[in-house]
């Protein structure tokens, strides 16, 4: 694609699969500084905004299924500007936990990366936890991540985890308790790093049991300030029983550019994350004799693992079982993890995917 000229004030938005590099001027993405010749991918799947901050001529190039459109202006709320400096100003002066709640489509996560940019701008050390099982970008799915950023990011997906937790399902009602206690350990963690520290929630906040499990995840993590992004108040039962309860809350309206995903497009968007996690995986056969089984009482085909040290229950990573022999007891696996190890948990049967050989494949 031919080079395009941005003028000042303008977004350029490209949706995935795409890349883009700034050959001339200034532009930044959520906050992120583009670097001249610096090639920026963007996922399938994915909207990332080029903000022009001066002019600026841009390559484009997209994949079968990208596009691009022009705006005037910046997409990030000016509610988001204000609020990201704030929040980036007051960790400066003591350490700050903070949780992003919303439901699906809202934009948690680029205020998340936006937040983080900010903060990193202004010199604050900055650690993101990322607390969605199902749309993880830290980990896989079926885990919680954690790590401290270095640099101002573009996606979370090119970051990889420093911490992994183990939550053995994508759906957050399902292991709500298992969920509180991880997220509570990660963030414990990264405070004693960090002093802005981000934790990115999931969506779930309507249904039984949603509500009261955002209050409890707010409290469980010490966040100090909850910032609610929603359309249409449908966080404001959650904020007020923060409120009431002496957390700060910080209300802001969803991403306008925030791009609704279909089912299919969010089971895509897992794959993206399992093929990430398992490229260059091996086949390895573990000795059920030798090696712990916990979780359900039989390994299926297809069921997520996780694989712990023998030593702490320390989480090496995870695997996906592929064959058990019943007679010999033993379980084929597919994983990264090389160490030895010493106990199997297994977690829930991946429904969305077949698998073959070393390689995992989306069903069609």
């Amino acid at each position: 694609m031919p080079e395009l000229k941005v003028e000042a004030g303008e977004t350029l938005m490209v949706s995935g699969p795409a890349s883009t590099m700034l050959l001339e001027g200034e532009a930044h993405i959520l906050g992120a500084p583009l670097r001249p010749g610096e090639r920026v991918t963007i996922r399938r799947w994915r909207l990332l905004p080029v903000y022009a901050v001066e002019n600026c001529r841009v390559k484009v190039e997209l994949g079968s299924e990208g596009s691009l459109d022009k705006h005037d202006g910046s997409t990030i709320p000016e509610d988001w500007w204000r609020a990201a400096s704030r929040i980036a100003e007051s960790s400066r002066l003591k350490p700050l936990t903070v949780a992003v709640l919303g439901g699906v489509d809202v934009g948690k996560t680029a205020f998340t990366v936006f937040l983080a940019n900010q903060a990193l701008k202004e010199g604050v050390k900055v650690s993101v936890v990322d607390g969605d099982v199902g749309q993880s970008d830290l980990g896989p799915p079926c885990t919680l991540g954690a790590a401290q950023l270095r640099k101002p990011v573009f996606d979370l997906f090119f970051v990889n985890p420093e911490r992994l937790e183990f939550a053995g399902s994508t759906t957050p009602s399902k292991v709500r308790k298992r969920l509180l206690e991880a997220l509570k350990r990660l963030c414990s963690e990264e405070r004693k790093r960090s002093r802005l520290v981000v934790l990115n929630s999931d969506g779930w906040i309507s249904g039984d049991g949603a509500e009261a499990y955002k209050v409890s995840l707010v409290k469980a993590v010490e966040a100090e300030v909850a910032v609610g992004l929603q359309t249409l108040g449908e966080l404001e039962s959650v904020l007020e029983r923060l409120e009431a309860e002496g957390f700060q809350a910080v209300r802001l309206p969803a991403s306008p550019k925030v791009r609704a995903r279909s089912r299919g497009e969010r089971r895509e968007l897992r794959w993206q994350a399992y093929a990430k996690y398992f490229s260059g995986s091996s086949i390895r056969s573990l000795n059920l004799h030798q090696v712990k089984v916990s979780g359900f009482p039989e390994p299926k085909r297809g069921a997520i693992l996780a694989l712990y040290a023998p030593r702490g229950r320390r989480l090496l990573g995870i695997g996906v079982a592929l064959t058990y022999n019943r007679k010999r007891e033993t379980l084929k696996v597919l994983t990264p993890v090389k160490g030895f190890v010493g106990e199997v948990e297994i977690g829930e049967v991946l429904p969305d995917f077949t698998l073959a050989g070393s390689r995992l494949h989306p069903q069609q």
